[in-house]
C-alpha cells in the first residue's frame, strides 16, 4: 500500500519517471548469469510491460520450481497510459542493473513500482518493502497538520477500498490554513479490499 502526502505543488510533467527508491533482497539468493532462473526474469518482465498500460497493474509468473519468478507491476492510479508505459520501460533496466543476481527486487518510481521475487507473494500484505519520504520544511501547527493529515487519509482510505473502486486507489486535499495538503493512498490491487485497508 502506498499513502503519499504533499504540502507543496504538485510534480510537474517532466519529473514523472522520478526515481524513488529500490530494495534488492538477498534472503531469496541470488541467480547466475545464464541461468533457469535470469532466463524465467527476461520472460517476466516483457509479460508485465505487455499487460500492465492497459489496467495499470498485472502480475505474472514465469518457469517452474526451484527457478520460477514472480512479478507486480503497478502504475499510479492517476497515471494515463503512455506515462505508465514510460515509467516502466525506466524502472524494468534499473531493478535489473541495481540488483544484478538477486532472485528478488523492488523500485519504486513516482508512477509506478515493479516488484519481482522467487516466491509466491500475490495477495500479501508486504511488511518487508518499505521507505518513508520526507519534506524537510516544518509546519507551523504540527498538531493541527497531524489530526488534518489523519483524517484525510481515513478519508481516502475509505474512498480507495468501498463500493466498485477497483484501482484500490484514491486522491484528495483538504485546506489547512493558507496552506493545502495533498493526499494518495493506493493499493496493489491484488489484496483484497479488507486487506488493502488494514495495510493503509
Amino acid at each position: 500500500a502506498i499513502q503519499i502526502l504533499s504540502i507543496h505543488t504538485v510534480l510537474s510533467q517532466s519529473q514523472n519517471n522520478a526515481f524513488l527508491f529500490h530494495k534488492c533482497s538477498d534472503i531469496e539468493g541470488s541467480f547466475t548469469s545464464k541461468s533457469p532462473y535470469e532466463s524465467n526474469l527476461n520472460n517476466l518482465f516483457p509479460q508485465l510491460s505487455y499487460k500492465v498500460p492497459s489496467t495499470g497493474f498485472a502480475t505474472s509468473s514465469a518457469g517452474i520450481t526451484p527457478d520460477n519468478v514472480n512479478g507486480l507491476a503497478l502504475c499510479r492510479g492517476d497515471a494515463s497510459s503512455s506515462d505508465c508505459s514510460s515509467c516502466l520501460a525506466t524502472a524494468i533496466p534499473e531493478i535489473r542493473q541495481r540488483c544484478p543476481s538477486n532472485k528478488a527486487g523492488i523500485i519504486w518510481y513516482d508512477n509506478c513500482l515493479v516488484k519481482y521475487s522467487s516466491t509466491n507473494f500475490f495477495g500479501k500484505i508486504d511488511f518487508e518493502n518499505r521507505f518513508y519520504l520526507y519534506n524537510v520544511n516544518n509546519v507551523s501547527d504540527p498538531s493541527t497538520f497531524n489530526t488534518q493529515t489523519k483524517a484525510l487519509l481515513t478519508k481516502l482510505t475509505k474512498k480507495a477500498t468501498t463500493g466498485d473502486n477497483q484501482k484500490l486507489f484514491a486522491t484528495g486535499e483538504k485546506n489547512i490554513g493558507k496552506k493545502k495538503l495533498y493526499g494518495l493512498v493506493q493499493c496493489t490491487r491484488d489484496l483484497k479490499s479488507e486487506a488493502c485497508k488494514a495495510c493503509l
